[in-house]
This record gives structure tokens, C-alpha cells and sequence, in this order.
């Protein structure tokens, strides 16, 4: 499991930035909405620099994070942007911003200009509505947030993920080597338990695999 950055230090308030809520219950005061915010971003921010030009790609986040935020089922698409994978990605995205009323994002989607992935991934993950993984192998950035949603339980709670299936497990003879790592198989085995773990073994398996999402 990862830990979170060191905390120490404050920011001053984004009052811009969207609250989540809970949609039973009536709209905020905008009192209200600057205090929750206020504490929601020193959560995410303190022990990191914060620039002017972080605070403007905040920004001009908040109509794509108040989409997410207010629609009954969004979705945060996570994986690899390596190669042919970031364009399963993006199929995936469509595939799940097509349900009526439905919004997905991918973290590019939000305010690309946005420095500070990791303070962008918690904020995105805080308003969606599920966590949508789509693990192919052990590298890139994945496997941090992969760390991330299990060491959460809120986050945990709403992953699911679709683990793509190798022949032979994965096994490489000349290597010994699996395509993914004790870490991530160990996530597999706890999201298989609650049947929140899809495998899929070609592009069109994997669409199949999206229409088991709630």
C-alpha cells in the first residue's frame, strides 16, 4: 500500500472549485461550500508546492469535476496511455459516457494542464462514482493508482477492474517473469471476491467486460 505525502502547511481557499454532496440532500450554502472545499484541498495539496498556475488549471477544471460531481453515475477511467492502450481507454470512456446520464472521464480530460497528478486523481476519484481500471501489464503510472484505490477503503468500495488474461497466466518460460506484479494480482484476488474484478482477452471481450459496470 502507498502512503500519502508528508502534511504540513496551508493554502488559501479555492472558493471556485465544486463540493461534493450528497445529492439527497439540499444544495450548500455558499458558506458552506468555501469551508468544504477549503478542507478538501489541504487534504490534497498540503505538502506539495501550489502555484498561480496550479490554482488556474484548478480552475478551469471545475465545469468538468461539477459534471462528475452532479450526475448520478460518473465514471474515472484509469490505465495505461502507452501505445494502442490509451485508445482502449478512450473506448471505454465513450462506451460509458453514452448511458443516459451518464459522464465519464479520463485523467487527460480534466484540465491537462494540471501539474499535479496526484492531487488531480484524488479530486476526480472523490466525485466519481466508480473507479473504471483497466490493467494490461505491471508498468506505468497505473500501478500507483492502483495502490491508491485499494488503500482507500471509499475508493476501494467502487473499483472495478478489467484485468486483461494472458495465456499460460502470463508465465514466460524464458523468464519466469508474470505481466503483472504481486501487488496488483493481490488487488485482482481482493476484487475477485466481490466480483468486481472483469478479465478480458481481446478488444471486443473488453467492451463486454464495460457493460457489466453498474
Amino acid at each position: 500500500m502507498l502512503a500519502e505525502p508528508t502534511i504540513h502547511g496551508d493554502l488559501p481557499t479555492l472558493y471556485a472549485l465544486p463540493l461534493k454532496i450528497d445529492h439527497q440532500q439540499m444544495a450548500p450554502t455558499s458558506t458552506e461550500i468555501r469551508a468544504e472545499i477549503q478542507e478538501q484541498a489541504q487534504a490534497h495539496y498540503r505538502g506539495l508546492e501550489f502555484t498561480y498556475d496550479d490554482f488556474e488549471a484548478i480552475l478551469s477544471a471545475v465545469s468538468k469535476l461539477n459534471e462528475i460531481r452532479t450526475t448520478d453515475d460518473s465514471y474515472f477511467v484509469l490505465g495505461s496511455y502507452a501505445d494502442d492502450a490509451e485508445l482502449r481507454l478512450e473506448t471505454i470512456r465513450n462506451q460509458l459516457d453514452n448511458r443516459s446520464g451518464a459522464r465519464a472521464v479520463l485523467m487527460k480530460d480534466v484540465a491537462e494542464e494540471w501539474e499535479h497528478s496526484y492531487p488531480k486523481f484524488r479530486l476526480i476519484a472523490d466525485f466519481a462514482t466508480y473507479l473504471v481500471g483497466v490493467a494490461e501489464h505491471r508498468c506505468g503510472g497505473f500501478l500507483v493508482e492502483m495502490g491508491y484505490f485499494a488503500a482507500i477503503d471509499d475508493y476501494f468500495a467502487k473499483t472495478y477492474v478489467c484485468k486483461l488474461a494472458y495465456p499460460n497466466n502470463g508465465i514466460r518460460e524464458t523468464t519466469r517473469k508474470y505481466p503483472f506484479s504481486w501487488m496488483q494480482i493481490g488487488i485482482f484476488d481482493l476484487l475477485s471476491e466481490e466480483q468486481r474484478l472483469l478479465v478480458w482477452d481481446s478488444e471486443d471481450a473488453l467492451e463486454i467486460c464495460t457493460t457489466r459496470i453498474p
